[in-house]
């Protein structure tokens, strides 16, 4: 699985973020073998304050943005 890092704070560009994932997880393509299937999006903001100013490894990450929600 693909996950995609951003850095974009906890503000409105978060929001944006969110509502980005949102939509693109709710399209439905056609895929080759003529079946409906959502567009997978997997995005994480990084913003700093997430992690109490450590750094973190991509897998720390994905931990830490799973519990998040």
């Amino acid at each position: 699985m693909r996950y995609y890092i951003a850095d974009v704070h906890d503000t409105q560009d978060q929001r944006l973020l969110e509502q980005f994932k949102e939509i693109t997880r709710n399209t439905k393509t056609i895929n080759a073998r003529g079946e409906e299937q959502s567009i997978p999006c997997n995005m994480i903001n990084c913003f700093c304050m997430y992690s109490d100013y450590e750094p973190l490894t991509l897998d720390e990450w994905i931990e830490l943005y799973q519990n998040r929600r």
